[in-house]
């Protein structure tokens, strides 16, 4: 399985670490968003700097479309974004060590659905019609990205976010700026987002991923609350009679 889909999965349930005295001392707090780096820089020293601090996954452009070797990003695991003349690709990516793919539904070869051992990112509109939201969820995908990238929080874009997580029951993700604050961040988790992926063009801007990262680890996102079921109660007229006596009455008329 994807190692970053199992991530994203795990941020998506929101599980614990395990409870006991030998796991005590090795637990971590386990992360409520995913934070992916989109690499658009081949400098090879901002690759290892993202992949060891900071970055849960990376997306590497720039190393697929070259054909190199694998890239230098220790355990985090990297995708890319596959285009229609790549479709041939997927089994080179997969020996150099891709673990996710991302792909539009325009264009891109149906073929792609059928790899297993990588995870499967659709990248989809908003806006996209709700007629095919059925089709989209029977899909063997993993993930959504929304195509368009992040501008500003506002109410109706909460609900355009949590009508897409509603429709195809995937964990969302979404392109961003650094500039977010915490209450933007705890709003887009409870929507469903699960996954944020930050540009990163030249070694500089790591600095920017780290400040994300931060505000990502203080998120105490908000837990919700489960619904009780409604209980109607049978209205009945004053001096009347009860269901129950009723019933009482009945069985003592049969005796007669």
């Amino acid at each position: 399985m994807s190692k970053f889909i199992e991530k994203l999965e795990k941020a998506s349930r929101g599980e614990s670490q395990p409870l006991g005295f030998g796991a005590a001392a090795r637990r971590t707090k386990e992360s409520p968003m995913l934070l992916i780096a989109d690499l658009l820089t081949s400098d090879p020293q901002a690759t290892r700097e993202i992949a060891h601090d900071g970055a849960d996954a990376l997306i590497n452009q720039t190393q697929a479309t070259a054909g190199e070797e694998k890239p230098e990003t220790g355990e985090t695991p990297w995708g890319t974004r596959l285009e229609a003349s790549q479709e041939k690709e997927a089994e080179h990516l997969q020996e150099i060590g891709c673990d996710f793919l991302i792909f539009a539904s325009e264009g891109t070869p149906s073929s792609v659905l059928l790899i297993e051992e990588l995870g499967k990112v659709l990248e989809l509109e908003l806006a996209f019609p709700d007629s095919w939201a059925r089709a989209v969820d029977q899909l063997p995908i993993d993930a959504v990205l929304v195509s368009e990238p992040y501008s500003s929080l506002t109410i109706n874009q909460l609900l355009a976010y949590q009508r897409l997580v509603n429709l195809v029951r995937r964990p969302l993700l979404l392109k961003v700026p650094t500039q977010l604050s915490e209450a933007e961040l705890e709003s887009l988790w409870n929507v469903g987002v699960r996954g944020l992926i930050l540009e990163i063009r030249n070694i500089e801007t790591i600095e920017e991923l780290r400040e994300l990262r931060k505000k990502i680890d203080a998120l105490e996102p908000q837990i919700k609350k489960k619904r009780h079921p409604v209980e109607v109660t049978l209205p009945f007229s004053l001096g009347g009679t009860t269901p129950e006596e009723e019933e009482e009455e009945e069985e003592e008329e049969e005796d007669f």
